[in-house]
C-alpha cells in the first residue's frame, strides 16, 4: 500500500483523519488550504507532485454550507475538483476518496429510506456542488481506471467540532443556558455519525481499496427530542425544553425525516459496529468539558 495524501487537514473531519492515521502509523501526508490552495492550479500541480501511482488521495476540502452557500462558493467547490482532475490527468494514483454529503438527495425522497440509488435532487448551491463534483470524479476515474470511493456523510459530530454541528450547538446551549430549543414537537428523525466511526470506516476503505458510493450513516435515526433528552441526562442537568414554531431549518428546505438504508456499508464492511449514541455523546461531552476547563 502506498501513502495517503489528505487535502483539508485543518477542517473538522480532516483533523480527525490525520490524527487517527498518524496514531495508527499509516503513512499519511496532509495539506491544509494555506499549504495547498486548491483554487490555484499551479499550487495543486506543485503540491500534488508528491503523488505516486500506488497512493490514495482523500479530499476532505470544501467550502461548507455554514461558511457560505452561494453560487460563488458552489463554483469554487467545483473548481477545486476540476484542478485536482487536471493534475491527475498527468499523474495517476490508485485510489481517490471524495467526502460528499447526504445533501445530494435533497428533499425528494418522500420520507422513504434513502439508498445510494435514491434520486439526486440537490436544493441549494452546496448540495449542487457535491453532485457536480461526484459526476466529474466518477467520469474521470472510470476513464483513467482509478478506484473511486464517494462517501456521502450524514450529520458528523465529535472531536474538533465544538461550534458547527447540530449536536455541538445543542450541548453548548444546554451547558450555557441550562435549556434547549426545539422547533415543532421534536419528532424529526436525524441520523448522526460519530467522527471516531467515520475515520475507522475510512481506514477500512483505504486498506481494502474499496471503490464504491456509500451512505455513511448509522441506519438508526433518532428524534431531535430524544437526542436532547439524552444530552440533558448525560450532563446531569434538569431537563428544560423550549418549543417554538420558528423553523429555521425550512430556510434550507430540509426534509422532515432522514432515514438511511446502509446495506452497501454492511456489504463492504461486514461486522463493523457503530458506537452506541449514548456512549458517543458521553465521550463528546467529556471533550466539551475539558475544553471549557482550558
Amino acid at each position: 500500500m502506498g501513502k495517503v495524501v489528505l487535502l483539508g487537514s485543518s477542517g473538522f473531519i480532516g483533523k480527525n483523519i490525520f490524527e487517527y492515521f498518524s496514531n495508527a502509523e499509516m503513512p499519511i501526508v496532509a495539506f491544509n488550504s494555506n499549504e495547498c490552495n486548491l483554487l490555484d492550479y499551479n499550487e495543486v500541480e506543485h503540491v500534488l507532485g508528491i503523488l505516486d501511482e500506488d497512493d490514495t488521495l482523500i479530499m476532505s476540502s470544501s467550502i461548507t454550507r455554514l461558511q457560505e452557500n452561494t453560487i460563488n462558493s458552489m463554483n469554487k467547490n467545483i473548481l477545486m475538483v476540476q484542478n485536482i482532475i487536471k493534475k491527475l490527468d498527468k499523474q495517476k494514483i490508485k485510489h481517490f476518496i471524495f467526502l460528499s454529503s447526504i445533501d445530494v438527495y435533497g428533499i425528494a425522497h418522500n420520507k422513504q429510506q434513502i439508498t445510494e440509488t435514491t434520486l439526486l435532487n440537490p436544493n441549494d448551491y452546496y448540495a449542487t456542488s457535491k453532485v457536480v463534483s461526484e459526476y466529474l470524479l466518477r467520469t474521470f476515474c472510470e476513464v483513467k481506471n482509478i478506484k473511486l470511493s464517494i462517501l456521502r456523510l450524514s450529520g458528523v459530530y465529535g472531536k474538533h467540532d465544538y461550534i458547527n454541528s447540530t449536536i455541538a450547538k445543542i450541548i453548548k446551549n444546554i451547558i450555557v443556558h441550562k435549556s434547549a430549543n426545539i422547533v415543532g414537537d421534536g419528532s424529526l428523525q436525524r441520523d448522526y455519525l460519530f467522527v471516531d466511526d467515520l475515520v475507522n470506516i475510512i481506514e477500512c476503505i483505504v486498506k481494502n481499496e474499496l471503490a464504491t458510493t456509500m451512505n455513511l450513516a448509522t441506519g438508526k435515526s433518532i428524534s431531535i427530542k430524544k437526542l436532547i433528552q439524552n444530552i440533558f441526562f448525560l450532563l446531569d442537568i434538569k431537563e428544560s425544553i423550549v418549543y417554538s414554531n420558528n423553523d429555521e431549518e425550512n430556510n434550507f428546505m430540509r426534509p422532515s425525516d432522514l432515514n438511511f438504508d446502509i446495506g452497501v456499508l454492511k456489504k463492504h464492511l461486514s461486522g463493523f459496529e457503530f458506537t452506541n449514541i449514548e456512549l458517543a455523546l458521553k465521550k463528546y461531552i467529556l471533550l466539551f468539558r475539558k475544553q471549557d476547563e482550558h
